[in-house]
């Protein structure tokens, strides 16, 4: 009867080990970091909660990858040229002289003496809310909206008939409407009055105080009425199309953030790692992670982990027809560091912030994890037997 019982026991012991057994060898029991090589591989044949696109780097890739910084702020607001006067408006302070070509004219100076000309200047005032200045004998002049050049031309055909020959000179004494802002983490968060000369995103930040963080670590936004755009510091520092001129009215915002990259798998150290310089490359964002582990790594399968533009994507061959309106695609780029040209390839990717890599395990780390569970489940029923025959 004991013996019975104890086959009884044996059996069903037997069926559990089978039934592991099979999970492991599915591959869905074993314990892992991240991803298995194959099931990158044929995630992109299947449907995924995540569709992506799997790329192999090799040397062309990775010269297509090299970076070459980017034109936002031109591409959005295309103004490279700064307005070609600055107008005047509602509040500035304006100041007016008249001259005339011959003494004894409509305008008289308080000292006028013995001279073959006249000028005198008008107590300075400012642009009321309706636009407009008070000149005597022309009346209101509309100022808002105009340069000083439209202005005196107004003066002069409306004195015509009154004064000799007469000339005005108009000025702005000080200006209260044509303004920026420069906001954020800056120095000196003011609001600027444009310079009439034309100013650059740099000019208003070096107004500012400059930024307050490095600047690889500096993004500058733009906002002028609906339209925004951002670019890294350095990218606008480093190209006229970035250092876009300013308009009236327009927001600079600067902020400044950790440029990071996250590391997983069979590295020497997984977590968060800063950049902290302007740009690394792959080979050095391997080595910040402290490489790849000698007992574990699978020096073939490298992957990075990165949401990649439209264009791109496409200039690595990507068919972006298929992703619809997205504004990125995601991409898993797969190196192989058993080739011996694969650190070159490495040492020419850039990294990104937000990247994620990861490194797979090789496959004799998985089958000792199996025959690490086939020894547990082999002991489980041992003791199982000694515990049904000690019944």
């Amino acid at each position: 009867m004991r013996e019975r019982n104890n086959s009884f026991v044996t059996m069903c012991l037997a069926l559990g080990l089978g039934s592991s057994l099979l999970t492991a060898c599915s591959g869905s029991g074993l314990p892992q970091s991240g991803p298995s090589t194959s099931s990158i591989v044929e995630g992109t044949n299947k449907p995924t909660s995540v569709p992506y696109e799997l790329v192999k780097l090799d040397g062309d890739v990775a010269a297509k990858l090299h970076y070459k910084g980017t034109n936002s702020l031109g591409q959005t607001f295309g103004m490279h040229r700064p307005a070609a006067s600055i107008q005047f408006g509602v509040g500035d302070l304006v100041g007016v002289t008249i001259f005339e070509s011959a003494g004894g004219g409509l305008f008289l100076p308080a000292e006028s003496g013995n001279r073959s000309g006249n000028f005198v200047q008008i107590p300075d005032q400012t642009i009321d809310k309706n636009g407009n200045i008070t000149v005597p004998y022309a009346g209101a002049i509309k100022a808002a909206g105009r340069s000083a050049a439209d202005i005196q031309r107004s003066i002069q055909s409306k004195l015509a008939n009154r004064a000799i020959e007469p000339q005005a000179v108009v000025t702005m004494k000080e200006q209260r409407s044509a303004f920026i802002s420069v906001l954020g983490e800056v120095n000196n968060p003011a609001r600027l009055a444009l310079s009439g000369g034309g100013e650059r995103i740099a000019d208003s930040l070096a107004r500012a105080g400059g930024p307050k963080a490095r600047g690889f670590e500096t993004t500058v936004t733009v906002q002028r009425g609906e339209k925004r755009g951002t670019a890294n510091l350095l990218d606008v520092v480093n190209s006229d199309d970035n250092n876009i001129f300013l308009q009236p009215g327009d927001t600079v915002y600067v902020k400044s953030e950790a440029r990071t990259f996250l590391a997983f798998g069979a590295t020497g150290e997984s977590g968060q790692f800063d950049f902290l310089k302007e740009r690394i490359t792959l080979a050095e964002g391997i080595g910040k992670a402290r490489g790849l582990l000698d007992d574990r790594a699978e020096p073939s399968s490298v992957f990075l982990y990165r949401l990649e533009t439209r264009d791109r994507a496409k200039s690595i061959g990507i068919d972006i027809s298929k992703w619809g309106d997205s504004d990125t695609i995601p991409i898993i780029y797969s190196l192989n560091l058993r080739d011996p040209s694969g650190f070159f390839v490495a040492g020419l990717v850039p990294m990104q912030p937000g990247d994620i890599l990861y490194i797979d395990n090789a496959a004799s780390v998985n089958f000792n994890k199996f025959l690490s569970l086939v020894f547990n489940a082999t002991n489980v029923v041992r003791n199982g037997r000694l515990t049904a025959n000690g019944l």
